[in-house]
């Protein structure tokens, strides 16, 4: 099988670069699949919330899911990210796509897609909202995740 995206050393250099670029505002660092270019993008409060509405509505149905085993904290160069991963079914079968993201910054291997944070109050309160009734939160209290103020920059 062949390996189509960069190698691990060139999704790191993209990485670094990639955070070096973060922008007032953007929240959330993920790894991007498009046909023609693979690279790191960043997301903004609004398109972030509008990504977590459109998870809910799938996780309802079953469609999407986030494991709390794959939210993880990473040290890398001297600071800490946490992660979040999607994980999108078909017919009740996973996807079969692996994390560039994780594989090739952090060495994990796992399914769906990474998203990278910079707090992990705003990873745990996707995750709480998205998985709100289905899996047990991280947390005691469920926050109010779509609320003007959930993600903290």
């Amino acid at each position: 099988m062949a390996f189509l995206f960069p190698f691990p050393n060139q999704i790191q250099d993209l990485f670094e670069v990639s955070l070096q670029d973060q922008r007032r505002g953007e929240v959330c660092l993920s790894f991007i699949k498009w046909k023609t270019k693979n690279n790191f993008s960043w997301f903004d409060k609004p398109t972030m919330n509008e990504e977590i509405k459109k998870w809910r509505k799938l996780a309802k149905q079953g469609k999407v899911k986030i494991c709390k085993y794959n939210n993880m904290n990473f040290v890398y160069k001297g600071r800490t990210y946490y992660t979040l991963v999607i994980q999108f079914y078909k017919n009740e079968k996973m996807d079969e796509n692996w994390c560039v993201m994780l594989a090739g910054v952090f060495g994990i291997w796992v399914k769906g897609t990474g998203y990278c944070f910079r707090t992990q109050e705003n990873r745990d309160n996707i995750y709480n909202y998205v998985m709100k009734d289905i899996y047990e939160p991280i947390k005691d209290k469920l926050p109010y995740c779509l609320r003007e103020d959930y993600l903290k920059l």
